[in-house]
């Protein structure tokens, strides 16, 4: 899961970083997602997965740290950013 770690390097203050599809299940891997999860809040970067992608790989609830958002909380990261990068 190095790969979550590799976001924040990229980040910056006042970014966002939405976890999709696969991604959500990081959510379920408390140790190293609280480990993120810290690394992000201190960074000053909003860390949220999206609730329709956890529900369907069937994933708890996140970890303090980390948001679920609908569909429509989406949009309205896309449209708070203007800037977007897939992973």
């Amino acid at each position: 899961m190095t790969w979550l770690f590799e976001q924040v390097a990229f980040a910056n203050k006042g970014d966002a970083i939405l976890l999709i599809e696969d991604g959500v299940l990081t959510i379920d891997s408390s140790t190293t997602l609280a480990s993120f999860a810290a690394k992000s809040q201190a960074a000053g970067i909003a860390v949220f997965a999206l609730r329709e992608d956890a529900i369907a790989r069937g994933v708890g609830e996140p970890i303090n740290g980390i948001e679920l958002i609908d569909v429509d909380g989406f949009v309205s990261l896309v449209a708070e950013h203007d800037k977007h990068v897939a992973w």
